[in-house]
């Protein structure tokens, strides 16, 4: 294949189909050797930086893939690039952690998670930096002509 000659193939879904992207081994790396992006743990892994050379080919440059993770739905249109799969958001606020009764009975938030599992499906959790802002109380020093409104 093509592979031992330091070209690979990348695909990504988008509209309704797969679009193939073809790169080559030589990956970014600063003055130290060390590749500038996406790393494996294992050094002998580069699948990572193969991938993420051919999505930043596909999206125009490495800076684009970060402002992708700008987008509310960032890990979802990740998801669906990479897998062509049906993608689905929940947020955990739906759902009952708590209640030994709802999870036997299949509606709580752990049994939901345990059936996408047994069903072969991918999960991200995360964090809404919206929430996350909208909890944080803002101060402003002592002596300041304004004051800010706390978000809750």
């Amino acid at each position: 294949g093509q592979e031992e000659k330091g070209r690979f193939c990348t695909r990504f879904f988008e509209g309704s189909g797969w679009r193939s992207v073809n790169v080559d081994d030589r990956i970014p790396c600063g003055p130290d050797g060390h590749p500038l992006f996406a790393a494996s743990s294992h050094s002998l892994e580069a699948w990572p930086m193969v991938l993420e050379k051919g999505l930043a080919k596909y999206l125009g440059s490495y800076g684009n893939i970060g402002m992708c993770g700008k987008r509310g739905d960032a890990t979802e249109a990740a998801l669906r690039l990479l897998t062509g799969g049906h993608v689905q958001k929940y947020h955990t606020k739906d759902f009952e952690w708590r209640s030994v009764e709802d999870d036997v009975a299949g509606k709580s938030g752990s049994a939901f998670v345990k059936k996408c599992l047994a069903e072969g499906s991918l999960i991200s959790f995360g964090k809404s930096e919206f929430l996350a802002l909208m909890q944080q109380k803002i101060e402003l020093p002592a002596g300041s002509a304004r004051t800010a409104p706390v978000l809750q």
